[in-house]
């Protein structure tokens, strides 16, 4: 097996997500089924530009703290990337 072969199976193609998306929406998108398995998803601006990633971590964070989902799951996407 070559490398360029091996490297293929491991990547997976994904649709970037608007950067004005909310956060919640995002969190929401990671827990679906074709998602569950990425880590970060990219975040790119109306032009189609990359702006960042965002992770799953990162999520994680603001959702574990206290009201962190009323707070900041309304916000845009782009703030923590």
């Amino acid at each position: 097996m070559t490398t360029a072969s091996a490297l293929a199976r491991l990547l997976k193609p994904v649709a970037p997500l608007s950067a004005s998306m909310s956060i919640a929406d995002v969190a929401d998108r990671l827990l679906t089924p074709e998602h569950k398995a990425f880590l970060s998803l990219p975040i790119v601006d109306d032009a189609g530009r990359p702006l960042g990633l965002v992770s799953r971590s990162t999520l994680q964070d603001i959702f574990m703290q206290r009201f962190g989902r009323d707070l900041r799951g309304r916000h845009a996407v782009q703030e923590v990337t």
